[in-house]
């Protein structure tokens, strides 16, 4: 906000980039609504930095209090790619071995960055994590907008927040890239509803290169800008030229434009018979409450805004006509969705959570718009809040999140890969198991499909020789620069799970909900 001589004029100009702009007279053609400075602009002001402070404070407490202690196996392989690159400029899971198995290249560069500033990698994703957090809220407080007055804007944007923050199905995506990507996906539903090119077209980039499937959000909600050719074709250059920034390098440096794990996944059997599609029935069996949860907050929240529309008419008009992005935004959940579904990978939690946090989005933002002063609605999602705290508390003194398919702990996992560094020394060890905690906490040589490019190659073969039709030029156009001809490094101790320990001179419990009691035994040495 600029400051006039008399009063801040709101003008309804679709444009939440720019909304407020002063008038000395007072008097403007259109639709304005003029507002007395020294009563308005001081408090809205007051009120959002005390939200900003607030979310700000409660994620990182959050992150601190709990979720450090049990972020998923998987971030961890994020979290060692950081630190590789943050000391080394180094792009790989373990210190002497490049690989390219990093799903997410943006958040992998953005936590190296802080890894310079803070120290420690696992701090580092909490930094990211609250300026994540606290960068949604900003986008949810835009995407209301002058519907609500400050004080109640503010505090319903910390309250879809929450609903999406506090969703048990994320706060198990801890340490991923989920957070970064939602923050990036709010604000792309801004940019979208502002028909600002440029701007779309740059988190569009950014939200590809946090995650591939984020164009399946990219394109749904770049209809938004197809009523003008010239905007949508400006978009898509410059989302091109931020995505070729980091592919062309990839594809000539690491050998492949895309991460290799879209590979690997392709190869991954299901879990108890369970795809994507039906993951969640798997999921329900071993973390009811938590995944009730999880779906109950964005299908309760869309469902009471069809039945709101079909019981009543808009209480805001000016609602209805800028409210396109976000409907576009709840189409672009259910189309990632029916993407992972057609897919057909493992059901990875993680996946999830993208659909669910972007129809939670849409539909709150909307309800909110339109009725926003109804009681009904407050209780409503006060309760669903409440729901989410409630499996929060229940859970906050173990040693796993809500839902989670970690094998082990990552107290367990420390523990054992700081070990194994004193048995190994400066020796290869192979695994047969989850390597992010392990690789993060070991620092050592081992290897397995995820940390090195020698054990993918023969599946990558197996894939260009057994392709056909369109996906053939497109395998052989991808590992172009590939040498897929590299033989395996050889192993002088192996790390594997098992039920039985017995025999082994070196084991470690290995327990979860997900799994049971299991162990990791180490082998060796073998004779070189």
């Amino acid at each position: 906000m600029r400051r006039g001589l008399g009063v801040y004029v709101l003008e309804d100009r679709g444009d939440p980039f720019l909304d407020v702009r002063p008038s000395l007279l007072g008097v403007r053609k259109g639709p304005v609504a003029s507002i007395p400075v020294l009563a308005v602009a001081p408090t809205e002001s007051r009120q959002k930095g005390l939200s900003i402070a607030f979310a700000a404070a409660i994620s990182a407490l959050l992150f601190g209090l709990v979720l450090r202690r049990h972020l998923v196996d998987d971030a961890y392989i994020t979290l060692s790619y950081a630190r590789n690159f943050a000391e080394h400029l180094h792009w790989g899971v373990i210190p002497d071995e490049t690989a390219n198995t990093a799903t997410s290249p943006l958040d992998v560069l953005v936590l190296a960055a802080l890894v310079k500033i803070v120290g420690d990698a696992v701090w580092a994703a909490g930094v990211l994590y609250v300026l994540s957090v606290t960068i949604t809220f900003l986008a949810v407080h835009r995407l209301i907008g002058p519907a609500e007055g400050a004080a109640s804007g503010a505090l319903w944007a910390l309250t879809i927040t929450g609903l999406i923050e506090l969703n048990p199905i994320m706060l198990s995506s801890a340490g991923l890239e989920s957070t970064l990507f939602v923050a990036i996906l709010a604000w792309l539903a801004v940019a979208a509803q502002a028909k600002s090119a440029i701007w779309f077209g740059i988190l569009a980039g950014a939200l590809i290169l946090t995650r591939p499937d984020g164009a399946l959000f990219v394109a749904t909600l770049s209809v938004a800008l197809a009523l003008s050719i010239r905007r949508w074709a400006v978009a898509c250059l410059v989302a091109a030229v931020i995505v070729a920034a980091w592919v062309i390098p990839s594809w000539f440096l690491l050998g492949s434009a895309v991460p290799d794990t879209l590979i690997m996944k392709r190869d991954e059997r299901p879990w108890g018979g369970h795809y994507f599609g039906t993951g969640l029935l798997l999921l329900g069996k071993h973390y009811p409450l938590a995944v009730i949860t999880s779906v109950a907050i964005p299908a309760v929240s869309l469902l009471v805004l069809v039945a709101a529309r079909i019981m009543r008419s808009s209480e805001n008009a000016s609602a209805e006509a800028n409210g396109w992005a976000l409907r576009l935004l709840i189409i672009g959940g259910f189309v990632h969705y029916g993407g992972y579904t057609l897919l057909r990978p493992p059901p990875y939690h993680w996946y999830y959570s993208l659909s669910f946090s972007a129809v939670t989005l849409g539909a709150q933002v909307l309800l909110v718009r339109r009725y926003g002063a109804a009681l009904p609605l407050r209780f409503l999602a006060g309760a669903l809040l409440v729901v989410s705290v409630v499996v929060l508390a229940m859970n906050s003194h173990t040693q796993f999140a809500p839902i989670s398919t970690n094998w082990q702990s990552s107290a367990q996992a420390e523990q054992m890969a700081k070990n194994v560094a004193e048995i190994i020394g400066r020796d290869r060890v192979g695994l047969d198991g989850e390597i992010g905690a392990v690789a993060y906490y070991c620092r050592c040589e081992i290897i397995d499909d995820i940390s090195n490019m020698s054990n993918l190659n023969g599946r990558i073969g197996h894939h260009l020789a057994m392709s056909t039709g369109l996906s053939h030029p497109l395998l052989s156009l991808n590992y172009r620069h590939r040498d897929l001809t590299g033989p395996l490094l050889p192993e002088q101790y192996f790390l594997a799970a098992t039920v039985d320990p017995s025999g082994h001179p070196w084991s470690w419990p290995a327990t979860s909900p997900w799994r049971g009691i299991d162990y990791y035994v180490l082998t060796g040495p073998f004779k070189r």
